[in-house]
This record gives C-alpha cells, sequence and structure tokens, in this order.
C-alpha cells in the first residue's frame, strides 16, 4: 500500500536525496515454473504462464498444488520458507 503513495506508484523515476533521478530496473517476467520433490509434487511439475505485466491468477481445486508452486517460488527467491 505504501507504493501507492510513492514515486513507484506514478511510473516517475525515484529521486535519490540529492535529488538526482535513478533509473528504472530491468523488467523480468516468468514464464514457467517446474518443481520437483517439493512438499505435495513428486515428479516434475510445470505451471506455464502468460508472461507480461498484470496480475496472474492461479486457480485449482484443493490439493492440487497452487500453494506448493508459490511456496516453492518463494524458495527459489528468498532461500526461505515462511511458514
Amino acid at each position: 500500500m505504501l507504493a501507492q503513495l510513492s514515486d513507484e506508484a506514478t511510473g516517475r523515476p525515484a529521486a535519490d536525496p540529492a535529488g538526482v533521478a535513478t533509473p528504472e530496473p530491468a523488467g523480468a517476467y516468468l514464464q514457467s515454473l517446474t518443481v520437483s520433490g517439493f512438499r505435495g509434487i513428486g515428479e516434475p511439475a510445470t505451471l506455464r504462464l502468460q508472461h507480461g505485466p498484470g496480475l496472474t491468477v492461479v486457480i485449482g481445486r484443493n490439493g492440487s498444488g497452487k500453494s506448493s508452486f508459490a511456496e516453492a517460488l518463494e524458495v527459489l527467491l528468498t532461500g526461505q520458507l515462511r511458514r
């Protein structure tokens, strides 16, 4: 929510304390995530995503692995699982 009040939400380059604009970081989009041997996922399973800006919603029935994919991505990006 704080980003909504910052320059980040407006798309303007952020300024450092000296008032100099800093360049925007390069963007990256996830195309797919393959997980194996993690939580309830044994054999390799791949979640393919439409890459690009915006919101991605993953839906499925209970026990289909949605949380396992999300937590595998968390471990990949942070090196830990906060659960």
